[in-house]
């Protein structure tokens, strides 16, 4: 088989930084920057998100292109919807996969109200290969045994995690299986940013 190489942090850069140029180009000569670079590679390389308007209509959104920039973008609006300038004083912990977590934990440092501290924890996928690095491939025996000896008043977790029935999780683990094996209440967040909004902000589900 072919040789196939994971893309590394300093691979990632360069790849953004070649596209830049070309989007440019193509913006010019055909009135679109045709090449959406996958949110993944922004992640990877530590870089910030292109702006809204970048990603024109999100022509690719169904493939994840432009997620994080569309869930920020509806973040700010929440916020501005739905103030809370300070809580009580709570401690959460969000976990998530180990592509996502730096960028999660700038937007909870960014946005988390006074007197709520959360940590991220990125779990390592351990049931598929630790490769996989998205949040809705993580499994609950893997929640289980990373967050056992976690300090917090709450866990959140995406929706996106769990099948569409609400019951299992894809390593075949009940959910309420797992809340009883976590040492802190467990909140399921919707998997858009007013849903992270009023997730770190103690709001209740709409």
């Amino acid at each position: 088989l072919a040789e196939i190489k994971p893309y590394t942090r300093d691979m990632a850069a360069e790849l953004l930084r070649t596209i830049q140029p070309m989007q440019k180009k193509f913006l010019q000569e055909l009135g679109t920057r045709f090449v959406f670079p996958a949110d993944e590679f922004y992640c990877l390389a530590g870089m910030p998100l292109p702006e809204d308007e970048e990603y024109e209509d999100y022509p690719q959104i169904e493939n994840g292109i432009g997620m994080l920039r569309m869930f920020e973008t509806d973040l700010r609006f929440a916020v501005e919807d739905y103030p809370v300038a300070e809580t009580a004083p709570r401690r959460l912990v969000i976990a998530c996969g180990t592509s996502i977590a730096a960028q999660m934990q700038r937007w909870c440092d960014q946005y988390a109200p006074k007197g709520t501290t959360v940590q991220v924890i990125p779990i390592l996928n351990r049931f598929f290969g630790e490769s996989v690095t998205v949040t809705g491939l993580i499994t609950g025996g893997d929640l289980v045994d990373q967050l056992k000896d976690v300090q917090c008043d709450e866990i959140l977790i995406c929706r996106n995690m769990i099948r569409n029935e609400g019951d299992l999780f894809l390593d075949d683990m009940p959910l309420n299986d797992v809340r009883q094996a976590l040492p802190a209440p467990l909140r399921i967040v919707e998997n858009t940013g007013e849903g992270f909004w009023r997730a770190i902000s103690g709001l209740e589900d709409m």
